[in-house]
């Protein structure tokens, strides 16, 4: 897993994809998908930028943390876990 090769403060999107991989098949038994993973990167690497790492990961976890699997949707990209975080948000603060 990414976190045990080096500090958090140094992780990139490449980092994240492989932790999401780790987190996937650590938490619901199935391999991590990602429909584009150019996009996906993309989105990794501006949320890095614009948050930092450390940031990034509690997010993803807390992601992992609220997505409930079903059988339609196994598992998430970070594109769903965009979309779970914004519900939630708007949900809290409406």
């Amino acid at each position: 897993m990414a976190s045990g090769t080096k500090p958090i403060e140094k992780w990139t999107a490449r980092d994240f994809i492989v932790y999401l991989h780790d987190r996937h098949l650590e938490v619901y038994g199935i391999k991590y998908v990602a429909n584009n993973r150019g996009m996906e990167a993309r989105n990794l690497k501006t949320m890095v930028d614009e948050h930092g790492a450390p940031i990034v990961r509690d997010f993803i976890d807390a992601c992992f943390a609220a997505k409930k699997p079903t059988s339609q949707w196994p598992a998430g990209t970070s594109a769903l876990c965009f979309r779970i975080c914004e519900i939630d948000t708007c949900r809290r603060y409406s």
